[in-house]
């Protein structure tokens, strides 16, 4: 049996002193029947245990000193670890999805409704067509830096695992 203590008192994390788990690893040593094989320590609040029910109930085991709350430790299973990093990557690509759209509004209205279907004699389209660095127009420059992001921030974070794979049937 795999015992896992957790040890949140109103909000507290109290397995965070170093006394702690030697505390509750005397506890169990002191308890006649119980064979430990492994330690309960700061980083791995786990311990594995056999007991003989012969000797020792499981309720004696759980009676804990106070603000200890014990429980049986069942590791997660490959179903539900599959399911988290489903949705971990579902939440990464409506992220980029996300950001993907808002750059996509100022660049149809600089791009497209600006530059094309503004009369000649509007003022944003004036702006948008008035060169300011060589003859590169203001709209073309605002229309780099947005492809700059998409390209090289959301781009590159679906291309990666495109490149991966490619390179892995190789």
């Amino acid at each position: 049996m795999s015992l896992l203590l957790l040890s949140r008192v109103a909000g507290r994390n109290i397995l965070r002193h170093r006394e702690c788990p030697s505390s509750v690893n005397a506890y169990f040593g002191s308890l006649p029947g119980i064979q430990k094989s492994s330690e309960i320590t700061l980083k791995w609040p786990v311990s594995t245990l056999t007991y003989y029910p012969s000797v020792i109930s499981i309720r004696t085991i759980f009676k804990l000193p106070t603000p200890f709350i014990p429980s049986l430790y069942r590791p997660p299973s490959l179903l539900s670890r599959a399911r988290e990093m489903h949705e971990r990557e579902v939440r990464r690509l409506l992220l980029l999805c996300a950001i993907s759209a808002v750059l996509v509004v100022p660049a149809f209205v600089v791009g497209v409704v600006a530059m094309i279907l503004l009369p000649q004699h509007n003022p944003f389209r004036k702006w948008c067509e008035k060169p300011i660095w060589g003859n590169a127009a203001t709209g073309v420059i605002i229309l780099g830096c947005l492809a700059t992001i998409a390209q090289f921030g959301v781009g590159r974070c679906v291309k990666k695992p495109s490149r991966v794979r490619v390179m892995s049937s190789q």
